[in-house]
């Protein structure tokens, strides 16, 4: 799913960036050439397939949505990585299956792993549910005693 979810993305960013690319390519990183090179040259068989997996997703969650008022998950793959490091590639993983849906979701602190680093949990509801999405995670922020407050602002003054 993750994957069908990429390959609409590419498509898409190819048929909106597709005419600026091919006049000033230098305007777009490496890694987003190499994404709008695939999204060029991706098949309209492979964005049907893309599209099939993406519908079945949704379908999936919208059956889960009729047992369950709000799902869990943890957002990331990983705990928090260095700001120097490279993004990993599944960074977003556990988020595709709400944007595919169209699902409201939200990520609210869920504790530290064992070298203190910080572990976000996913809540998610179904299409139009964003009030009790938004009061579910509200509880369990309160009963889980885990709110810090921002950061301050990076950058000069």
């Amino acid at each position: 799913a993750r994957r069908a979810a990429f390959v609409a993305v590419e498509v898409g960013a190819a048929l909106a960036y597709g005419d600026l690319y091919a006049r000033e390519p230098e305007r777009f990183s490496p890694e987003m050439r190499g994404y709008l090179d695939w999204g060029r040259k991706a098949s309209a068989l492979q964005l049907l397939k893309a599209d099939r997996i993406m519908d079945a997703t949704a379908f999936a969650l919208a059956r889960a949505f009729e047992q369950a008022d709000v799902l869990a998950s943890p957002a990331t793959p990983q705990v928090a990585f260095p700001f120097d490091a490279k993004v990993p590639d599944n960074q977003g993983a556990f988020c595709v299956a709400a944007n595919m849906a169209g699902c409201p979701a939200i990520s609210v602190p869920m504790g530290l792993d064992a070298r203190g680093l910080p572990m976000g949990l996913q809540l998610m509801a179904p299409v139009f549910a964003e009030q009790r999405l938004l009061q579910v995670a509200e509880a369990y922020e309160g009963a889980a005693g885990l709110f810090s407050a921002p950061p301050a602002p990076y950058g000069p003054k």
